[in-house]
């Protein structure tokens, strides 16, 4: 776990150095989040947590922030990543979600869960961290729902809610009125 840290530090840091450090929507977390506003490639994740250290977390449309959507063979795979910077650090979110191939929100929406046991049409895992004056935090999303509201070829939206854990110390933390929207390059 401890490689999973440093990684995601480094890549929190390296993002940092390369792109503007503009201070992303402090609005507090959740809602409902659009893809119509996003810039290509760029995505928003919001959302509210029960811990103390790791507050809120809104980044929406920031340069540090990515949009892609793969395809493969058999499956089709969304990664939204934002990072959230001020004053008290950094914040980071990444959201992967694999899915049957050529899926789409035509027929309704999609949904999944974090477990283990998802379905078969989806697969989402979520990691978020913290790296602040007093040390570095990193959950692992363990239970709790994803629902895809819209998806095309070009943007992507939903919800999310669930169970986090810190493999390192086994601190767990309850993540509500979560929300996503992307558009791909």
């Amino acid at each position: 776990m401890n490689t999973k840290i440093i990684s995601l530090v480094a890549a929190a840091s390296l993002m940092l150095l390369t792109a503007s450090c503009k201070k992303s929507d402090d609005g507090g977390g959740g809602g409902s989040l659009s893809s119509s506003g996003l810039t290509a490639g760029k995505c928003g994740i919001a959302f509210n947590t029960s811990s103390s250290g790791f507050g809120n977390f809104s980044s929406v449309n920031q340069q540090t922030s990515s949009a892609v959507f793969s395809s493969g063979a058999s499956k089709d795979q969304i990664t939204l990543t934002a990072i959230e910077t001020g004053t008290g650090g950094v914040k980071t979110a990444t959201l992967t979600i694999i899915i049957t191939k050529g899926a789409s929100t035509s027929g309704g929406s999609i949904s999944g869960n974090f477990s283990s046991s998802s379905s078969s049409s989806m697969n989402p895992t979520m990691q978020i961290g913290a790296t602040t004056m007093s040390g570095t935090e990193s959950y692992m999303s363990k239970s709790g729902d994803v629902t895809i509201t819209k998806l095309t070829s070009t943007e992507v939206e939903g919800t999310f809610s669930g169970s986090f854990e810190n493999d390192n110390n086994h601190t767990s933390t309850t993540v509500t009125s979560g929300s996503f929207a992307g558009k791909f390059q």
